[in-house]
């Protein structure tokens, strides 16, 4: 599934110094102003409109991969069971989405299994599903 972008909500920012700060409510706290941490605030703000429960969603979220490094996973969205449905990747907005951002969200979901996997710059958005092991764009 190819989402074209969707209307954005209102960010809570700030500026203070010579830095702007951006509020998470995942994380509850002002995080430095990125256009990457920007995207990844509208879609927490789209996964809080459709009611999905604060408690569900995990931003920045380091773990360690098969023992041997840590990875920081971009956002998950969790299943009442508290398995991983959804897995993604953000980029900053006009970054050209290629096959290098699919396979790193693929070597995290290889590892977590989630149902489904997201990578998105904001304007365009892509979804895959994994069926019999492969991932499927949907």
């Amino acid at each position: 599934m190819i989402f074209e972008k969707f209307e954005p909500f209102q960010i809570t920012c700030k500026n203070d110094s010579d830095k702007t700060f951006i509020w998470c409510p995942i994380r509850n706290k002002w995080l430095v102003f990125t256009p990457e941490e920007w995207v990844r605030q509208q879609w927490i703000q789209y996964f809080l409109s459709l009611n999905y429960p604060k408690g569900w969603i995990i931003s920045e979220y380091s773990l360690n991969y098969q023992n041997k490094k840590n990875i920081r996973l971009d956002l998950a969205l969790l299943t009442k069971k508290q398995d991983i449905l959804l897995l993604a990747e953000f980029k900053k907005m006009n970054y050209k989405i290629g096959i290098q951002d699919l396979e790193q969200v693929i070597r995290y979901a290889s590892y977590l299994n989630p149902e489904y996997i997201l990578v998105s710059n904001y304007q365009k958005s892509y979804v895959w599903n994994q069926q019999s092991k492969e991932w499927i764009l949907i």
